[in-house]
């Protein structure tokens, strides 16, 4: 499994790791989402197994400080070096 690899790369204590994802995941903040003041840029991987692209369109719009959104075609929830390489473009276009 990939993540399973790339947690012990960057030496993260795997059981701990996936014990803390699942409590988080199980937790649901949904409700909360219109609290955000931030303004929010969303992106996603078109291949995110977590945060389907029906999920993340849901929660784009409980968000109203959404001002711009992607989708990274290819993309999991781990970004590859080109994803990030765009994820960079998009922050740089965003902020400038």
């Amino acid at each position: 499994f990939g993540m399973t690899n790339f947690l012990k790369e960057i030496n993260c204590d795997v059981p701990n790791f996936f014990s803390y994802a699942g409590a988080i995941a199980n937790y649901d903040l949904t409700d909360r989402l219109g609290e955000i003041k931030a303004p929010i840029v969303l992106v996603n991987g078109t291949n995110d197994p977590f945060i389907p692209e029906n999920e993340i369109d849901e929660i784009g719009d409980l968000i109203s400080t959404v001002f711009s959104d992607y989708r990274l075609d290819g993309e999991s929830h781990l970004f590859s070096i080109s994803g990030f390489k765009r994820l960079k473009q998009i922050a740089e276009e965003e902020f400038e």
